[in-house]
């Protein structure tokens, strides 16, 4: 559906596209997302690992301002009332209760997802894993409307090692972490679609 040549070219195209306030931004913030959790952490006297998961497992469609917020209810007292999905507010329980990250996450659509998310919160700039969730599939795509297709192909036959790979391949020209990469090409995408709701490609998009 989508070749790793395919998707260089449109990561790269945006990621050209993308503001120096973009690329400010998106090589801190996992470390930014790394410090929430520390202080969680030290907060809450809860491993660190345990908050990354908790904050991972209740990140899917969950905006980011709210994912922190929630973690802090579950870390508190292990429920929340934010706009998270009910099964995942389940799932951080579980790990909250002894449970492993590992046996949470595996053969779960977004699993792959999650999984990347809380290796480069946690790991940090050690971690390789790319983050592939909706924005970032629309830059690999280069599309503002992904289909259903589109969707099933990433998050349930294996599309996100093409886009995972595609991000590396680009972080490698601008010599930075793939995460970072994906972070600032993330910020682009969401600014370009607050500004803009009718067109179809990501690149015809004013910044």
């Amino acid at each position: 559906m989508l070749t790793i040549p395919q998707a260089v070219r449109n990561i790269a195209k945006i990621a050209k596209r993308s503001t120096p306030n973009n690329w400010a931004t998106g090589v801190t913030w996992y470390s930014i997302a790394h410090t929430f959790c520390v202080t969680a952490s030290e907060a809450y006297a809860i491993p660190l690992d345990k908050v990354v998961g908790v904050l991972a497992l209740l990140s899917p469609q969950c905006a980011w301002e709210t994912n922190k917020l929630a973690t802090l209810d579950m870390l508190e007292r292990r429920d929340t009332t934010r706009q998270v999905y009910p099964d995942n507010i389940t799932k951080a329980l579980r790990l909250l209760n002894g449970e492993t990250f590992e046996q949470i996450t595996n053969h779960r659509r977004y699993g792959h997802k999650v999984r990347a998310f809380y290796d480069n919160i946690l790991l940090l700039d050690k971690s390789e894993a790319v983050t592939v969730d909706t924005h970032a599939t629309r830059a690999a795509f280069n599309l503002v409307d992904l289909s259903t297709r589109h969707v099933r192909w990433v998050f349930e036959c294996g599309g996100n090692k093409v886009i995972a790979e595609a991000y590396k391949q680009v972080a490698r020209h601008y010599k930075i972490a793939p995460h970072k990469l994906q972070a600032t090409v993330w910020l682009h995408v969401k600014d370009s679609l607050e500004r803009n709701t009718s067109c179809q490609n990501l690149t015809t998009l004013q910044p």
